[in-house]
């Protein structure tokens, strides 16, 4: 079974599927990811994409896929909190500052900021 449970109470996931590798929208999320990468971070961040016509792409693309229930022919970007569930799910790019404002908002993030002062 495909599970994300190595991630659990470490990381939040934001996983990018998309039809292909040259997509847009993919494009659009994976550059913003870059572009955010330090505030992505401090929020223990990962990105998972799943470009479906990639060859080298993850094995586990097409059962993220059907858990997920994300068609190989559409954009579908995730967030999955450190706890294991699914936060936010958009048909198009979320912008990162929506991305970084999600996550400080969840009750774990905020717990976290207290902690760093």
């Amino acid at each position: 079974m495909v599970s994300l449970d190595v991630y659990r109470g470490i990381n939040r996931v934001l996983l990018v599927f998309a039809p292909s590798g040259e997509d847009p929208d993919y494009q659009h999320q994976i550059t913003s990811a870059t572009d955010y990468q330090k505030e992505l971070a401090e929020r223990d961040l990962i990105v998972r994409a799943f470009p479906a016509d990639d060859p080298t792409a993850d094995p586990e693309a097409s059962a993220f896929r059907d858990r997920y229930g994300v068609p190989a022919d559409r954009f579908t970007a995730i967030l999955i909190g450190k706890d294991g569930t699914e936060k936010m799910r958009r048909d198009e790019p979320i912008l990162s500052d929506d991305l970084i404002s999600t996550i400080d908002a969840m009750p774990m993030r905020r717990q976290e900021m207290d902690r760093e002062g």
